[in-house]
């Protein structure tokens, strides 16, 4: 939903979708980040069909970093419409709102009055007007997809967004000229379905604002298994992806049932590896999907002819 808010509730064989997400990047030097979100996703207004629904999507986001624990805190919600435009192919699109408070402890932070000719002695006082400091704005957010599934082994997306629409001010300083720039974002990603119960998901990622680019690609590749006794089916996950100028991604997961859990670790391979020894983030992921109902199990409900995504 941060990514393109025309993803909200874009699932094919469920109603609904949680998940949690926690991340941990450069614990190994002084300012590390800590970023944990929860996310909520819904169908509703489904025609008999289910050609056409209306998404809906609640999520927040808490992110903290370094000595002086500079902090983000974003609530947001996302609502996208999702259209059929013949037997194999959709179109959706999304609007996104959050409010959202950056801030930093002054207190936590050593200033050139604190030193004592010997250390930082934060008793000392600092000589700074502003003991704590939070900068409150609104974020909307849009996009669309374009959707393509010309058999039920091939399933395609393409995907533009746009974040810092109404371009808010942010400012820890009460600066009211500090404009967010508008944030573009282009994304694809595929799902083919091989022989023997093998599903390969190529995915790209690009995003830019002003002078700052981040762009992602790489691919997972997924291996189906299921058990008669237990009546349990799913798939094993593993990955690499890699982040322009920054990192190599490795990817594991498993999907059983209604429940997927996945671990990613980031290898630095930019010249911050000096400094972190190439530590550069670990995260993991927890989604429970499911119906209305609770009728549970894969492939429960298969509207379109396409593989599950």
């Amino acid at each position: 939903m941060l990514q393109n808010a025309a993803n909200t509730a874009l699932m094919s064989d469920r109603d609904f979708r949680v998940s949690a997400i926690y991340r941990n990047q450069w614990s190994s030097i002084p300012a590390p980040f800590n970023t944990f979100s929860v996310a909520g996703e819904f169908q509703t207004m489904r025609d008999d069909a289910f050609t056409n629904w209306l998404g809906i999507g609640f999520y927040g986001i808490s992110d903290k970093a370094g000595d002086g624990d500079l902090a983000m805190t974003s609530y947001g919600a996302s609502m996208a419409y999702h259209l059929m435009l013949n037997e194999s192919s959709a179109l959706s699109v999304g609007l996104g709102a959050s409010y959202v408070t950056r801030g930093i402890d002054f207190t936590k932070l050593s200033f050139d009055a604190q030193w004592d000719g010997f250390t930082f002695n934060k008793s000392l006082p600092n000589g700074e007007t502003r003991p704590y400091t939070q900068s409150k704005y609104f974020d909307i957010a849009a996009g669309i997809n374009y959707s393509v599934f010309p058999s039920e082994f091939l399933y395609f997306k393409i995907g533009v967004g746009m974040s810092h629409i109404n371009r808010p001010v942010v400012s820890l300083l009460g600066l009211r000229d500090n404009k967010l720039d508008y944030r573009p974002t282009l994304s694809g990603d595929a799902i083919i379905l091989l022989e023997d119960n093998w599903k390969l998901s190529p995915a790209v990622y690009f995003t830019f604002m002003q002078n700052t680019t981040n762009a992602v690609l790489g691919a997972s590749i997924g291996k189906g298994f299921s058990s008669s006794e237990t009546n349990v089916s799913g798939f094993v996950y593993a990955g690499t992806y890699y982040r322009y100028n920054d990192a190599v991604i490795a990817l594991i997961g498993i999907e059983w049932s209604d429940v997927k859990i996945t671990a990613t670790y980031d290898v630095t391979v930019s010249q911050l590896a000096k400094a972190n020894k190439g530590n550069g983030a670990f995260e993991i992921s927890l989604i429970f999907q499911g119906l209305y109902g609770g009728k549970a199990g894969l492939h429960s409900k298969t509207p379109w002819e396409c593989p599950r995504f």
